[in-house]
């Protein structure tokens, strides 16, 4: 399995480093500006504003629907979140049905697995040994019909 390379960097670094690289561009661009030593007639600046607008606009619209999709991809985690838990607690129901010797192998396992799901914060992070597990208890009796 392959660890993506954004996953494994701390997020105050990703935004640290991002924030300097443009803090670095804005110095180079004004600096490029000092050099060329243009001057700014009236219509330049109305071109420019007009632009400024537009791009100001463009950011509006995509921090806009950056939320959208965010906000959307919460619904969907808390839609298979509740869905998961309500698999969970029927599988637990339908353990009960079986003998005594699997019925308290499974109550073990079932305690396992949701141990393992919900006390790890990051999928990202999930040791193999412990993902293994999760398919232990499905394998171990298959409740589907």
């Amino acid at each position: 399995m392959t660890v993506e390379l954004l996953y494994s960097i701390p997020e105050w670094l990703i935004g640290l480093v991002t924030l300097i690289l443009l803090i670095v561009s804005v110095e180079i661009g004004y600096w490029i500006g000092l050099k060329a030593k243009v001057e700014m007639t009236q219509q330049m600046k109305a071109q420019i504003s007009t632009i400024q607008t537009a791009i100001l606009t463009i950011f509006t619209f995509l921090l806009g629907f950056t939320f959208a999709m965010a906000l959307s991809r919460f619904d969907n985690r808390k839609q298979m979140v509740v869905k998961e838990s309500n698999s969970i607690g029927t599988a637990v129901l339908r353990s009960k049905l079986l003998p005594e010797n699997q019925r308290a192998k499974m109550i073990e396992l079932f305690k396992e697995y949701v141990n393992v799901e919900f006390s790890i914060t990051s999928r990202a992070n999930v040791p193999l040994k412990e993902r293994k597990g999760k398919n232990k208890t499905w394998k171990q009796n298959d409740f589907r019909h």
